[in-house]
């Protein structure tokens, strides 16, 4: 069974954040502060850059750098998760409006470039074929 790095480092990073949440106790102020949130929104950046640039072929990256890539990312998405259960409403949707804007950039950037193309025959081969 092949197991993808970047998403092992996302499972590595959501259970960390759940862990460290569960033991400060989910009601805690730490959660609530703006400035405690604010570095989440740049967890995802460097898998960001690590997935695109690999995509687009200008390098190869390693697992080392997808496995602490995916664990920031995971961490962000776990933060997010958190902040919906324990419903911090703005924190939630600032947090989400921060996924959906990389995921907006990451799209638009593969577009632009056409480097959808080989985003699809990598990670989708069996589309290649249905044609």
């Amino acid at each position: 069974m092949h197991f993808c790095a970047r998403c092992t480092g996302q499972v590595f990073g959501a259970v960390l954040i759940f862990v460290l949440i569960a033991v400060r106790g989910g009601g805690d102020p730490f959660l609530l502060n703006f400035w405690n949130q604010l570095p989440f929104a740049f967890l995802p950046f460097p898998a960001a850059v690590d997935w695109l640039t690999q995509s687009m072929g200008k390098r190869e990256s390693s697992n080392m750098i997808r496995l602490t890539s995916g664990a920031l990312l995971g961490s962000a998405f776990a933060d997010t998760v958190v902040l919906l259960i324990l419903q911090h409403w703005i924190y939630f949707l600032m947090a989400l409006l921060v996924m959906v804007s990389y995921a907006a950039v990451l799209a638009g950037i593969i577009g632009f470039t056409g480097t959808w193309r080989r985003v699809v025959t990598e990670h989708f081969p069996e589309m290649e074929h249905s044609h």
